[in-house]
C-alpha cells in the first residue's frame, strides 16, 4: 500500500509541476508577443506620421509641377517661396517625427531615412529648375522606399524586427 501512495504523490507532484511550467511558459510567450505588438503600434504611428508628411510634400510638389506645365511663366519668386514654405513645413514635421521616434524605429528604416536625407544634399549652384527636379525625384524615391520598408515590417507578414 505504501507503494501506491508514493505513486499517487509522484503523479500529483508531476502534474502540478507540469501545470505550473505550462502556465509560466504561456505567460512568458504572451508577454513577449504583447511587447512586440506594443512596439509595432508605436512604430506604426511613427511611420504613419513620417510617411503622411512626406506624402504631403509630394502632393505640394505635384501641384507645383502641374502649375509649371500649364504656365511656367507664372512661377514668380513669391509663388516659388510659397511652395517652398509649404514643402518645408511638411518636411520639417516628417524630420521631427523621425527624431522623436528614433529609438523605436527599426534599424533598416533608420538606415533608409538617413540615405534619403543624404540624397537631398545637392550642389547649391544648381538652377532653381534643376534643384526642384532633384528634390522632387529624391522625395518621391525616398518616400516609396520608406513606405515599402514600413509595410515589410507589418506583423501580419511576420517580419517584426
Amino acid at each position: 500500500m505504501p507503494d501506491i501512495s508514493a505513486n499517487v504523490i509522484v503523479t500529483a507532484v508531476t502534474t502540478l509541476v507540469a501545470g505550473a511550467m505550462g502556465a509560466i511558459l504561456t505567460n512568458v510567450l504572451n508577454a513577449r508577443r504583447s511587447t512586440h505588438e506594443k512596439i509595432w503600434e508605436l512604430r506604426r504611428a511613427s511611420y504613419g506620421l513620417i510617411l503622411t508628411e512626406l506624402a504631403e510634400v509630394e502632393s505640394v510638389l505635384d501641384e507645383l509641377d502641374r502649375r509649371i506645365l500649364l504656365d511656367a511663366a507664372s512661377i514668380t519668386n513669391d509663388v516659388s517661396n510659397a511652395y517652398n514654405r509649404r514643402t518645408g513645413t511638411h518636411f520639417e514635421s516628417a524630420r521631427k517625427a523621425y527624431t522623436d521616434s528614433y529609438l523605436i524605429l527599426s534599424n533598416r528604416f533608420i538606415e533608409l531615412f538617413e540615405v534619403f536625407l543624404r540624397s537631398l544634399d545637392y550642389v547649391d549652384d544648381l538652377s532653381p529648375s534643376e534643384g526642384h527636379k532633384m528634390f522632387s525625384a529624391a522625395i518621391r524615391a525616398g518616400r516609396l522606399k520608406l513606405l515599402q520598408q514600413a509595410r515589410s515590417e507589418m506583423p501580419l507578414r511576420g517580419n517584426l524586427r
